[in-house]
C-alpha cells in the first residue's frame, strides 16, 4: 500500500537589506547566494505611502513582527501585507504587462555571484532601481511604476513635487479609489491628508507629508507547478520620507 504525504514547498530565502535612513530616499539590498537554485526568479518591491510616520511605522512594525513569528509561513505573511495592511507591487512598465517578478534575473548566470541592487525613491525625480551584478559588472537602470492609476489610464513612475505640465498624477487622496498604494489616516485619528490640491493636477500641497515603507521579497517557481512562491519580507528598518 502506497503512503501519501504532503507536498513540500521550495523554501527561498529573503534578500540580505541594509537599515534605511529615514532621511534617505534610497534603500539598498543584495541577492542573497542562498537562493542559487534553477527555481528561483529574482525579487518583487512591496509598498505603502503613508500622510502619518507613526502609521507607517505601526504598520511597518507590525510586518516586521509577523514574518519573525517562529510560526510565520511565506506565503500568508505576503497574503497579510497584500490584503490586512494594503501593500502593492512595484511594476517596471505602465501596463500590467511587465516583469513578474520586478526584478528578474535575465542570465540565470548572475545569481551565481554578489548583485546588489540600489532602490532610488526621490521627490524631485523618477523612481529607479539600479542593479549591480557582480558576474560580469555589468549593470541595469529599471524604472519603477506605482500600483496606482492616474486619469491617464497607466501606472505612472512620477514624482510628487510640481510635476511637468500635462502629467497625469494620481492625487494621493484617501478618498479616491485609484490611490490604492495610499494611507491617508493619521494614527491618532480619522483625518485624512490630501497630496493634491484638487484632483489629478499639478498643484500639490506642501504641508502634507509623505512617507513610505518598502519590503523586498524573494521568489521562486517550483517546478511542475504555475504558482510562484514567496520568501519572508525583507524590511529596510524604517520608514522614509520622500518629501
Amino acid at each position: 500500500m502506497g503512503s501519501c504525504g504532503i507536498e513540500s514547498v521550495p523554501y527561498y530565502y529573503p534578500p540580505n537589506a541594509t537599515t534605511a535612513s529615514s532621511a534617505s530616499t534610497t534603500l539598498t539590498f543584495y541577492h542573497n547566494t542562498s537562493n542559487n537554485t534553477s527555481d528561483f526568479k529574482g525579487y518583487e518591491l512591496y509598498y505603502r505611502c503613508y500622510a502619518d510616520w507613526n502609521k507607517a511605522e505601526y504598520d511597518r512594525q507590525s510586518i516586521e513582527a509577523l514574518a519573525a513569528s517562529s510560526s510565520a509561513a511565506p506565503d500568508s505573511v505576503l497574503y497579510s501585507m497584500i490584503n490586512t495592511y494594503k501593500f502593492n507591487r512595484m511594476y517596471d512598465s505602465s501596463t500590467s504587462s511587465g516583469n513578474t517578478p520586478l526584478l528578474w534575473f535575465s542570465n540565470p548566470a548572475y545569481k551565481q555571484s554578489s548583485i546588489t541592487y540600489v532602490v532610488a525613491i526621490p521627490s524631485t525625480s523618477d523612481w529607479t532601481v539600479h542593479t549591480t551584478y557582480g558576474y560580469d559588472g555589468s549593470s541595469l537602470t529599471t524604472n519603477l511604476y506605482r500600483a496606482a492609476y492616474p486619469s491617464s489610464g497607466s501606472y505612472t513612475h512620477k514624482y510628487f513635487s510640481n510635476p511637468p505640465s500635462g502629467t497625469n498624477l494620481a492625487d494621493f487622496t484617501a478618498s479616491n479609489p485609484t490611490d490604492n498604494d495610499y494611507d491617508g489616516n493619521t494614527y491618532s485619528s480619522a483625518s485624512s491628508g490630501t497630496i493634491a490640491t484638487s484632483g489629478n493636477n499639478n498643484t500639490y500641497n506642501s504641508g502634507v507629508a509623505l512617507y513610505m515603507v518598502v519590503f523586498a521579497v524573494g521568489i521562486g517557481l517550483p517546478q511542475d507547478t504555475l504558482n510562484t512562491v514567496p520568501s519572508l519580507p525583507a524590511s529596510f528598518g524604517a520608514s522614509i520620507k520622500i518629501r
